[in-house]
């Protein structure tokens, strides 16, 4: 077998012969409409509930671009995930990747992003159920945090979509697949009601297209919950190893969520603007305040079956989404668990439902844990939204690592070779733009895994060491670009932003060469 080829997992690096008795326990039985309607109703969620509205306040109508420079990065990420998914699909593949290919630095840190971001997902979808409530249920959302009875609540509709998954992957299924019938439904009658009947062109204008500078457009991706809202495709990923044609349904059912919902989030976005109510815009967009943002929109013109449909939409919309994020969730731990960053026991599939039980358990506990720190959406989502993009970068290294695998040939072979450092260097990019006070408690958590692994493994061997850093160096020059970028260095921005592309850059080419030489040493040990 050639040295760059991924699979062989019974070097000392991948060691998962004992856990395949477990994958076989997987139900194989998921098809495109199943994977499509997984992701559609992960990326339908609380999102189009809120992110319209954060995203106005802190981009203005320029809000519009961020959408579209998030859906275009989600896009590149969808293709890279695409073409690993040609190599393996399998459950919890988005975890797994970096470690095939760079080891267990890289591995462990894609991993721990990925699980603090699928885990963070149901708390921050329950949250907006309850918030949506608070504008007709009074004590449950008060002053921008959830209230005692509003977290009781929360963590019961959040056991709720746990016991969906519990019972199996046919019945999350079929379930998943009524819910994204309404949950796009719903929207799509919003967004034409609102351009129907609502629409004023002038909004697009009002106090400029870009009120707050260009850089504002980039970090609405994040602070907004841009990124956030398109999270559902990673369901797609993660549930691929369980579709009766894994190579092939899942990449066609990831593009096409990917599509669909950057069209839906544009549009959405535009109706959103357009609609809003002029005396609202008195004090500029940054203070523009809307509780349950398209339901205030609906009555304040007076449209209660609007109204009505839009408050029923709230609690079904996360509801489908919190129930996908807690299936890929239980995935991703497996893997981890598989990949030795996490105890042995999730990896335990349940023989009945083909569902890694104890994981689904465990990711519900510390869901539970996120929802009474936080205490709301927004709150949840930003952290959330680095998280993400954090995660992307690993794979995107690992694609381009084994795109040149001899033997893998694709139509989009040369297209690939641009779009795994546009979504390395992009992703990081963005990432840095978040505000450093924010940036640098979640990169602090990274500290974690690496710590878990020294000790477990009594310390990595210099392969690891050697070939997998890149990922922990690309966090500080994210920490540190993210300081300099702060508001007392305000007059280096430009440059901060140039020299973290070229840095960035040169951190990929260096990340490309030694996965290669990781691949190939890893499986001459075996």
């Amino acid at each position: 077998m050639d040295g760059t080829t991924p699979g062989n997992y019974g070097n000392k690096y991948i060691n998962e012969r004992r856990y395949v008795e477990e994958d076989r326990k997987l139900r194989k039985e998921l098809g495109i409409l199943d994977l499509f309607m997984i992701g559609i109703t992960g990326v339908i969620g609380s999102g189009w509930l809120f992110a319209p509205l954060y995203a106005a306040r802190a981009a203005g109508p320029a809000s519009i671009i961020s959408w579209i420079i998030g859906g275009i990065l989600v896009l590149l990420v969808g293709l890279t995930f695409s073409h690993l998914m040609s190599f393996r699909s399998e459950a919890g593949g988005m975890v797994r990747y970096p470690l095939y290919t760079h080891g267990k630095i890289a591995g462990s840190i894609t991993g721990w992003a990925l699980w603090l971001a699928y885990t963070m997902n149901p708390p921050s979808e329950a949250s907006a159920l309850v918030e949506y409530m608070s504008s007709y249920v009074n004590g449950i959302f008060i002053d921008g945090s959830l209230t005692s009875e509003g977290l009781a609540i929360a963590i019961g509709f959040m056991f709720l979509f746990v016991l969906v998954n519990y019972y199996g992957v046919r019945t999350f299924a079929r379930i998943i697949n009524g819910l994204t019938a309404l949950k796009i439904v719903v929207p799509t009658i919003t967004m034409l009601t609102l351009i129907l009947l609502t629409f004023k062109f002038h909004n697009f204008t009002a106090y400029g297209f870009v009120p707050y500078g260009p850089s504002s457009i980039l970090a609405a991706i994040v602070s907004a919950g841009i990124i956030y809202s398109y999270l559902g495709f990673q369901a797609v990923i993660n549930l691929a190893g369980e579709a009766k044609r894994p190579a092939r349904d899942g990449p066609i059912a990831l593009i096409l969520v990917i599509v669909f919902s950057l069209v839906f989030y544009i549009i959405l976005e535009i109706s959103f603007i357009g609609s809003i109510p002029s005396g609202l815009l008195a004090h500029g967009w940054a203070d523009l305040f809307l509780s349950s943002p398209f339901a205030d929109i609906a009555m304040y013109f007076n449209m209660m079956w609007l109204y009505s449909l839009i408050i029923a939409d709230s609690i079904y919309s996360p509801s489908g989404s919190s129930m996908a994020a807690i299936a890929s969730n239980s995935r991703a731990t497996y893997a981890l668990a598989k990949d030795g960053f996490m105890p042995s026991f999730f990896v335990n599939v349940d023989n009945k439902s083909g569902i890694p039980r104890v994981a689904l358990l465990f990711n519900f506990a510390i869901s539970a844990v996120v929802l009474l720190t936080l205490k709301n959406w927004h709150s949840i989502i930003e952290a959330l939204g680095v998280l993400l993009l954090i995660s992307f970068i690993g794979p995107a290294a690992s694609s381009g690592v084994l795109r040149k695998v001899p033997g893998r040939d694709s139509t989009l072979k040369g297209l690939y070779g641009i779009v795994q450092p546009v979504v390395f260097v992009l992703a990081g990019l963005i990432a840095f733009i978040t505000p450093f006070t924010k940036i640098v408690v979640i990169i602090a958590l990274f500290l974690i895994p690496i710590l878990l692994i020294l000790f477990k493994e009594k310390g990595l061997g210099k392969i690891d060491m050697r070939y997998g850093m890149w990922l922990p160096m690309y966090l500080i020059l994210i920490l540190a670009g993210s300081f300099v970028y702060s508001k007392e260095f305000q007059n280096m921005k430009i440059f901060t932003m140039a020299a973290f592309v070229f840095l960035s850059a040169l951190l990929y080419i260096y990340a490309l060469k030694g996965g290669a030489s990781f691949m190939r040493i890893a499986n001459q040990k075996e």
